[in-house]
């Protein structure tokens, strides 16, 4: 079984945005199958689903439809504080990099990095589900010698830097071959 931690943009467009039930039967038809055939379970951080409540709220998004989701799919949540090791993980390896410093992930609180935790807590059999797209890959001592002190880190790059799997909606529907005929 593979542990999917959800990001907060990936419930949103799971949910609202860009694969809505109403649209993609099909497709939440076969997420059911994956998740009732224990191949995968779906997990999210109390830290992002705090984040995606707000959002639906900022949104005006339906929340009866959040906890719908999460009570279809049996959602496992994960405390903060039973990811709270991988996070200061994560922060002190950002501080191996100058350009990673300063940023939010290294300092602050932040969802993002408690997502990347979350999956970490699954060791190889645990994925993120982001929308975001990184650009600095597996090779971060490459990008340092280039990089400037204000470059936006992705949840796919702290992904690559901690040898975590990130996938998108679409990359786990390919990998499970997914198809709406």
């Amino acid at each position: 079984m593979i542990y999917l931690s959800l990001d907060t943009n990936a419930i949103l467009d799971l949910c609202y945005r860009v694969y809505p039930e109403q649209t993609f039967p099909r497709l939440w038809e076969m997420l059911d199958e994956l998740i009732l055939t224990r191949a995968a379970k779906f997990c999210v951080c109390s830290s992002i689903l705090e984040e995606t409540r707000t959002k639906c709220s900022f949104f005006e998004f339906d929340e009866s439809t959040l906890n719908d989701f999460l009570a279809r799919f049996s959602v496992m949540m994960i405390d903060r504080d039973d990811v709270g090791n991988g996070i200061l993980n994560i922060r002190t390896k950002l501080f191996d990099y100058p350009f990673a410093v300063t940023s939010v992930h290294a300092t602050k609180d932040e969802p993002d990095v408690d997502l990347i935790a979350t999956a970490q807590k699954y060791k190889t059999n645990g994925f993120v589900i982001t929308g975001e797209i990184g650009f600095i890959g597996a090779d971060w001592d490459a990008f340092s010698a280039r990089a400037r002190r204000k470059e936006q880190i992705k949840i796919p790059d702290i992904c690559a830097l901690m040898n975590v799997q990130s996938y998108s909606w679409l990359k786990l529907f390919q990998k499970y071959n997914f198809t709406l005929d």
